[in-house]
């Protein structure tokens, strides 16, 4: 448990001002649960390096060990460039991510200059297309003229077992029943093969009587796929720590000192460099809370009132507290730890938002982090240049209401 203590000279308080707040956390860590997908066991398991994985967007994804897996063999950089710090593990994949990940993963490098698709000039993934298209793994996607690619399709999951069969050379299983809604599909070969490789399991479980060939792969499930066809050795992630040690950026109280003035719809700029771990820490708090109306204290305690942070773009699922009263004072806090091993140059945005009040106030924080990147033995610097460092647990710091 921690108690901290933090001053404010600026806050909304139904009416009031108020100039203090004391913070008790209680809370534990409770995982979030996530849905049930029977095509997302780990293959294997080796010790992971960092609390929370190389990507800070799939935490607890049911995926994540096979994201990792995918990452470690360089099959994929990620999905926000340049930082490409976020692995968009929900969203769909499509035709030319697909030509990327097989062409990294099977290490194709050769081009028959005779293929050649009429959609996909200048795209990002021409090369690997016409790689794909020289391995035989495609054929197009008009057939039976066959010359387009349509690399902004969406791949079904009929699809992928197409391409992997092809891949991977699959060809056993042919015949098999195995899933009730593949039988007369296009892919009902292809499917067959797949499962009698192990690659797939179904996706209804715990029956896994379906395949869904017509549903959507999104990239968390491809790289699941993948790595159970290449049998890579997923490693356990650790969960990201809620805790730490490590430099405090307290950017609400920062923007005081830098000039602003916390008004609404206000964008304040900052700039740290850190070194090592660090976190931010915010959220709300009221004092007298006994003497709010029911009305008002339902508010506070509901969604309406939260905070919002963005890295590199990509949303940060932000460890929540709890709301909690300790002395008449009401509080909600957020936060969030960052691996030492983060380097070079990123952005943080932290939005502290009250909908019923149409408040919403942004932090725009510049990082420039000088760890050793993922993976990385080297040691780390200790000299902190930016923020503040805090010896002991979460320190807080945010708005009053």
């Amino acid at each position: 448990m921690n108690s901290a203590t933090f001053r404010m000279t600026k806050g909304r308080i139904w009416g009031r001002w108020t100039a203090a707040v004391l913070v008790t956390v209680l809370s534990l860590l409770v995982a979030a649960a996530q849905p049930a997908d029977a095509d997302a066991d780990p293959v294997g398991s080796a010790a992971a390096t960092s609390g929370g994985g190389r990507f800070f967007d799939d935490d607890g994804n049911i995926h994540e060990s096979s994201i990792e897996a995918f990452a470690a063999a360089g099959i994929t950089k990620g999905c926000n460039p340049p930082y490409n710090t976020g692995f968009c593990p929900n969203e769909p994949v499509t035709r030319g991510q697909m030509a990327a990940f097989l062409e990294r993963a099977l290490g194709l490098d050769e081009i028959d200059p005779g293929i050649e698709f009429v959609d996909d000039d200048g795209s990002i993934f021409e090369s690997a297309i016409a790689k794909l298209a020289t391995a035989g793994i495609t054929k197009g996607c008009n057939p039976p003229t066959n010359d387009h690619f349509c690399p902004d399709d969406y791949v079904t999951r009929g699809q992928m077992a197409a391409f992997l069969v092809r891949a991977m050379g699959y060809t056993e299983g042919e015949g098999s029943v195995v899933f009730d809604d593949v039988e007369g599909s296009l892919f009902e070969s292809a499917v067959e093969k797949l499962a009698a490789a192990g690659v797939t399991k179904g996706c209804n479980p715990p029956n896994n009587t379906d395949f869904c060939p017509d549903d959507l792969v999104t990239r968390g499930q491809m790289a699941t796929f993948i790595a159970r066809a290449l049998e890579l050795s997923s490693p356990a992630v650790p969960e990201r720590p809620i805790d730490s040690n490590g430099t405090y950026l307290n950017v609400f109280s920062d923007a005081g000192t830098h000039g602003c003035d916390h008004s609404p719809g206000e964008v304040c700029r900052l700039s740290y460099h850190v070194s090592g771990e660090f976190y931010i820490a915010t959220g709300w708090y009221t004092e007298d809370w006994s003497s709010i109306p029911p009305a008002g204290q339902a508010s506070f305690k509901s969604d309406s009132l939260r905070v919002e942070a963005y890295f590199d773009g990509m949303p940060l699922d932000l460890y929540y507290w709890g709301f909690e009263v300790v002395d008449d004072v009401a509080d909600k806090w957020w936060s969030f730890v960052f691996p030492d091993w983060l380097s070079g140059s990123h952005q943080l945005e932290v939005m502290l938002i009250d909908e019923d009040y149409g408040y919403v106030w942004t932090a725009d924080v510049s990082l420039t982090g000088d760890g050793p990147g993922y993976g990385a033995s080297a040691a780390m610097a200790t000299e902190v240049t930016g923020g503040s460092s805090e010896p002991s647990r979460l320190r807080t710091g945010g708005a009053t209401r």
